[in-house]
């Protein structure tokens, strides 16, 4: 369920095309995001669910467009934008950017990755989707006699 705005949120703060959801180990595409979402934890109350996320987002790219701390820069720079502060809210960062060396390009290219706590609120009400569900069953079973 959080995926898509995930995804979406991403693109917008990092400017990348596309998302993947996987390990950066294991990425062989240049400036695609790798997100490894390593724990969900979700809760519901009252018309909403609240997702925390933990993730690691990562990225492969030349050593000149992805400096060290890439992913942390561009989350910095993000937040001076007004039309991605919600976006921005929602990632809490860990630790520092972690290298990820390769071991015959590493002249040339950055393997780079970051953990984040993602949360996400959203408006639930699966009730609500299985009204008009119901209300046909029931008038299919009256109709029918």
């Amino acid at each position: 369920m959080f995926k898509k705005q995930l995804a979406t949120d991403i693109k917008k703060i990092w400017g990348l095309k596309k998302v993947i959801f996987g390990t950066v180990e294991e990425g062989l595409e240049q400036d695609v995001a790798y997100v490894d979402v390593e724990e969900v934890k979700q809760q519901i109350t009252q018309g909403f669910i609240k997702f925390r996320v933990k993730i690691k987002l990562g990225i492969i790219g030349t050593k000149e467009a992805n400096r060290h701390g890439f992913l942390l820069s561009r989350l910095k720079q993000a937040s001076k934008k007004p039309g991605l502060i919600e976006a921005v809210n929602r990632f809490l960062a860990f630790n520092r950017e972690e290298d990820i060396k390769f071991e015959d390009y590493e002249g040339f290219f950055t393997q780079t990755s970051q953990s984040f706590l993602y949360c996400l609120t959203i408006e639930y009400d699966p009730a609500a989707k299985t009204k008009g569900f119901i209300a046909k069953v029931i008038e299919k079973i009256r109709g029918s006699k």
